[in-house]
């Protein structure tokens, strides 16, 4: 065998890639991206809709901490002279921003502009402090922040009930302390024996996706409020469709207005308040120019719905982890039904019977010949029988349910604990089975006594002469 002379020709190695391979690579990664990016996306929005149903968490337990402070929920809206203040000032403490409602002067006005009628350091603080912008009133999925506007906004409203007008009041978990419009009474503060459905089956707050300020140039009902005709108050389906007939990108603009969300401190339903006839994320409208009577659903920017949704069904899954050990030594809420029809008129028939009262103003404001009855001022009475001390006098006698009678308005059978007689806008009478008792708050600023309720306030107010009521005023 005879070797070549010449050594077999050197292998080179290729040091890149062909452009085809580089095409590939670049089309694998694109791939990769595409896939990759929605997840990324998903990721972020889980992250965001988790960090809001928190903050909904948050207000929910700052709610309840106030009640167990002051035995009622905060109004929606507290005086109409000043706007407010609205319920979110008042459960700062409880979110740990107490240094922000410190600053405040809740007497101050609390609307969208400062209060003119007083000046000083005083307002400065107030007017600071309004502007602030806690982390736990915003979604971070909202999109309009109020950019260059002065003060803070929140996307947590509160829950104003159905619609005023269906039954000329408000029946949410929050409203005025005031009247509103027409005839429309004043809320009572909401208390926890209040809620017969259940606190995790009653909505306190929802989202809502904050407006625009001015007209928006590309229109979005999920944060827009239109004009509409004012519908029959027929009933509730009646409502709903008449309104839904609108096609919100040709209904009329509120002139400008669009300011749903802001400012956080003002308490009125078109600013952090929304309600329940239409379903989430549906337009917002003004029925016949009137805005309390405003249709505002719950909105957001979470695919799929409102964080709201998210947190009951969360709450819900977690009462049904507890055991009876866990359940054990919590107290039943106290007793309180709405009376049907039929029991109301039963009930005041025989009231009226016994007690002489006209389908009308009762004494002091019209006659009664009864010699067990008298009429006191309201404030004297109120500081010297508190209801502490009514109720005690009750269960002296084993009552333990009375009637809540109103001018009109709901009408209730409830607990002894839940007795509180004043007048809420519409007149109130308070009597039990027997009919042995009543007690009458009139809009004139009177209560009225009468039955063995009356000796038992004379043993315990041997002054109680000196503040017979005699005129409105007293």
């Amino acid at each position: 065998m005879t070797c070549s002379p010449f050594p077999h020709p050197r292998r080179f190695r290729r040091l890149g890639f062909t452009l085809v391979e580089l095409l590939v690579v670049v089309a694998i990664i694109g791939v990769l991206v595409a896939l990759l990016l929605p997840a990324v996306q998903s990721a972020r929005e889980a992250a965001r809709r988790n960090q809001c149903a928190n903050n909904l968490k948050q207000m929910g337990l700052a709610l309840h901490n106030f009640e167990s402070q002051e035995k009622r929920f905060p109004w929606g809206s507290e005086s109409s002279g000043i706007w407010g203040p609205a319920c979110h000032t008042y459960l700062l403490p409880m979110l740990e921003q107490g240094a922000i409602q410190s600053q405040m002067v809740l007497s101050y006005a609390e609307g969208s502009s400062a209060d003119t009628t007083v000046s000083g350091q005083s307002l400065a603080y107030h007017e600071l402090a309004s502007t602030m912008r806690p982390k736990v009133f915003r979604c971070p999925s909202e999109i309009y922040f109020y950019t260059g506007m002065i003060y803070g906004y929140t996307n947590y409203h509160t829950n104003w009930g159905s619609w005023v007008v269906l039954q000329n009041r408000w029946d949410g978990t929050f409203g005025p302390n005031f009247v509103s419009h027409l005839t429309v009474p004043r809320v009572e503060a909401t208390r926890m024996g209040m809620i017969t459905d259940g606190t995790s089956n009653t909505l306190a707050f929802a989202e809502v996706a904050n407006g625009v300020g001015g007209d928006p140039k590309m229109r979005d009902q999920r944060r827009d409020c239109y004009s509409a005709s004012r519908p029959s108050p027929t009933s509730a389906a009646a409502v709903r469709a008449a309104l839904l007939a609108n096609n919100p990108a040709t209904a009329g603009t509120l002139s400008g207005w669009n300011w749903r969300g802001y400012p956080w401190r003002e308490g009125s339903i078109w600013r952090n308040g929304f309600n329940t006839l239409l379903g989430p994320n549906q337009p917002c409208y003004r029925p016949g120019g009137e805005w309390w009577e405003l249709v505002t659903p719950s909105s957001s920017y979470h695919p799929g719905g409102q964080a709201m949704l998210e947190e009951r069904e969360s709450f819900c899954r977690y009462i049904g982890t507890l055991t009876a050990t866990d359940l054990h030594g919590i107290g039943s809420l106290p007793f309180r039904r709405v009376l049907s029809a039929e029991e109301s008129e039963s009930v005041w028939s025989r009231v009226r019977a016994r007690w002489q009262i006209p389908k009308g103003y009762w004494f002091p404001l019209s006659d009664c010949s009864l010699r067990d009855v008298m009429a006191f001022k309201e404030r004297a009475f109120s500081q010297e029988i508190p209801y502490d001390e009514l109720r005690a006098m009750l269960k002296s006698r084993c009552i333990e349910r009375v009637w809540e009678l109103r001018e009109f308005g709901p009408e209730y059978q409830e607990d002894v604990s839940l007795f509180e007689p004043y007048y809420n806008g519409a007149e109130g009478y308070w009597s039990s089975g027997e009919l042995d008792w009543v007690l009458y708050a009139s809009h004139e600023g009177s209560i009225t006594v009468g039955g063995w309720l009356l000796q038992a306030i004379k043993e315990h107010w041997p002054q109680c002469a000196a503040h017979v009521w005699t005129s409105p005023v007293d």
